[in-house]
């Protein structure tokens, strides 16, 4: 599905633009003359290795995501230089939605003059050799070790309003929009729309020994045993802990830029899981802690990280960006979009495919389809491994091509094993949210694999060499079994969930 047209897009702004004025709504001015802005001389702006110097600006604060976002007068600010601790810096002005030429290695000319309504990406280039994190459970052989963005708005910020999306062209009219129209408070995302639900020591029974469900092939490079605790849930997301092992960061700027399956090697591996399968494990099992009863404010801060990666995909999918299914490739980017759209109570928001069609992956990559055993099992969304590469699913096994390590329909199959475990979580959270209407296909298709296939299918296909131990691999559910676990304790008996 393509673009929809202006007019609709114009309709998407002004509702958007009614919902943030019930909670920020106009000032009322009096009879008193406000104070002046007076701008500001050189301030450096900065998170770990990176930073930048800017001046000419009224005011410069750091969000919850360790990003920036600076108040300039309408004639702009001026950025005079960027650095990085490793020696190695790049930078891009209003970066496309749609990018997919290298950014890093690149980098604007300095001084450089800004506008409200630009939004500037800065990246550290990596210092090699980077050590496998405990945290993705892989390792990363990306050229980006961080990035920052500093977006620039015509309006008074505060450290209480979420930066607007920094992916995206500035003449893209809703882009545009989201950068100079007006604050986006905290207080604008309902939390009481987190549940309570999952209590983990029910399914963490002993420390270091969870409960599984079934003989699935375990590979232990990949899995963790342990309890899941906030730091697992946050690291993911380049967030922290204090402490008391309590989130004091939810996550940082994710630097997804690009829309094609190279970005794993492009991307800030310390604040992006790479490859699409890790970085959907890590937000579905994000997902999943806001789902449990465990420590509130922690919840509210990864909450808030999750809706400012949401409005970051937002922005650079209404500005082209297509992520295609493709294999594990661009998984993981649904959520953060859902959950932001459901806490603000903006369906166009929540399900994007309303304004712009179907352009993420966990929607062209599950299409309405039936499958070639007709109405043996109330199966209804396909999940090839490409986008439009699913018609052979209609037909019997015995007539798959290829083969497990051939190129062809069987090949395709063998991605189940990464693509669905790592999304599962994502999905069980969004229908203990009672979200599950703003992505219908997603879930569906989750349930369906859950659920698996009746035993006569599973018998067809491991017939031609597909059998469950591999296309029920559970690699990329992290803590081992985790999204698993929730969905067949929580899920299956949720009122109004009839079992498939």
């Amino acid at each position: 599905m393509g673009d929809t047209d202006t007019d609709d897009k114009t309709k998407f702004t002004d509702a958007l633009d009614a919902k943030l004025r019930t909670v920020a709504p106009p000032p009322v001015f009096t009879s008193f003359a406000p104070a002046p802005l007076i701008p500001l001389g050189p301030q450096t702006l900065s998170d770990r290795q990176i930073s930048c110097v800017i001046q000419g600006h009224y005011k410069a604060v750091q969000t919850a995501d360790k990003s920036w976002i600076v108040h300039v007068p309408p004639t702009g600010c001026t950025v005079t230089s960027v650095a990085s601790t490793t020696g190695s810096v790049s930078s891009k002005l209003n970066i496309p939605g749609d990018q997919n030429a290298d950014v890093h290695g690149t980098n604007e000319t300095y001084p450089l003059p800004v506008v409200p309504g630009d939004a500037l990406v800065i990246l550290s280039g990596s210092t090699g050799g980077n050590p496998t994190a405990a945290y993705w459970q892989a390792p990363t052989s990306s050229v980006i070790d961080e990035a920052m963005a500093v977006v620039f708005v015509p309006y008074a910020v505060s450290e209480n309003i979420l930066r607007p999306p920094a992916i995206g062209r500035r003449t893209n009219p809703i882009v545009y929009f989201l950068r100079t129209n007006s604050q986006i408070p905290h207080s604008l995302m309902d939390m009481s729309k987190l549940p309570s639900i999952i209590h983990l020591d029910d399914i963490y029974q002993v420390p270091g020994h969870p409960t599984p469900n079934d003989a699935d092939k375990i590979n232990p490079t990949f899995f963790s045993y342990d309890r899941p605790t906030w730091q697992i849930a946050v690291s993911c997301l380049g967030g922290e802990v204090g402490p008391d092992g309590l989130v004091t960061c939810g996550g940082r700027f994710a630097g997804d830029i690009y829309s094609d399956y190279s970005v794993a090697g492009r991307c800030p591996w310390t604040q992006h899981g790479g490859y699409g399968a890790f970085f959907a494990s890590g937000t579905s099992r994000a997902m999943l802690m806001l789902c449990t009863d465990e420590d509130r404010v922690s919840k509210i801060r990864l909450a808030l990280a999750l809706c400012q990666r949401g409005l970051d995909d937002f922005g650079r999918v209404m500005d082209g960006a297509y992520l295609e299914s493709n294999g594990g490739h661009a998984i993981g980017r649904r959520v953060g979009m859902t959950l932001f759209g459901f806490l603000i109570g903006m369906a166009g928001v929540a399900d994007y495919t309303r304004v712009v069609g179907d352009r993420v992956a966990e929607d062209n990559g599950f299409p309405e389809g039936s499958w070639w055993f007709g109405s043996a099992a109330p199966w209804t969304v396909r999940f090839p491994h490409t986008a439009g590469n699913d018609a052979f699913l209609a037909n019997p096994p015995s007539t798959w091509q290829g083969g497990w390590n051939t190129s062809g329909d069987i090949y395709n199959i063998r991605y189940w094993g990464s693509k669905m475990p790592a999304l599962t979580g994502g999905a069980a959270a969004l229908l203990l949210m009672g979200a599950e209407k703003y992505a219908p296909r997603y879930i569906q298709a989750i349930r369906q694999w859950q659920e698996r296939l009746p035993a006569a299918q599973q018998a067809e296909m491991a017939a031609v060499g597909v059998v469950n131990a591999d296309i029920y691999e559970r690699k990329f559910d992290f803590p081992f079994g985790f999204s698993h676990q929730v969905w067949h304790k929580y899920i299956r008996g949720l009122p109004g969930l009839v079992a498939l």
